[in-house]
């Protein structure tokens, strides 16, 4: 079996290294079992941590920042219908050179931050179908699995138009 970084990632380490370290850990991985391997500076993983204790406290506030705003949702009034529908308060799109947290109200009515949230849906849909299509090759033919790919595929066409 060959393994590699997901596209996008930007991890520098080799992948057929950590896949080793990761095997010593055992079946059952934990985020707590790698960051006790990674603690050795000798091994693959060490690279893929930031050690630095106030640049790493930075970053997760970042993250925990991040957790905030894409944790604020709406719940339009239910009047029209018995089914609550949340939605997210913010979307991640891009603003100048970078990107930044946008309303969503804001973001709808953009033609550009727009087109990007349905492009970031789209692709998010085609990761939807290749899992399940690597899922299929792997367990078989599964009804339930080809009837949500079927309708995955369907709506990608829709968000196409």
């Amino acid at each position: 079996m060959v393994y590699e970084w997901k596209y996008g990632t930007r991890f520098s380490a080799d992948i057929t290294i950590i896949m080793n370290e990761l095997k010593e850990i055992g079946e059952a991985i934990t985020p707590d079992k790698i960051i006790r391997i990674a603690r050795n500076k000798k091994t693959e993983l060490h690279k893929c941590f930031t050690w630095d204790d106030s640049e790493a406290a930075h970053l997760y506030r970042k993250e925990q920042a991040r957790n905030i705003i894409q944790s604020i949702v709406i719940i339009p009034d239910t009047d029209m219908d018995d089914s609550i529908k949340i939605i997210r308060a913010y979307e991640s799109v891009t603003v100048g050179k970078g990107k930044a947290y946008v309303s969503i109200g804001t973001v709808l009515r953009n033609d550009d931050w727009k087109d990007e949230l349905f492009s970031d849906i789209y692709s998010s849909i085609e990761q939807l179908i290749h899992k399940i299509e690597n899922l299929e090759d792997i367990c078989g033919d599964d009804h339930t699995m080809n009837n949500v790919k079927n309708r995955l595929v369907a709506v990608k066409e829709l968000i196409k138009e």
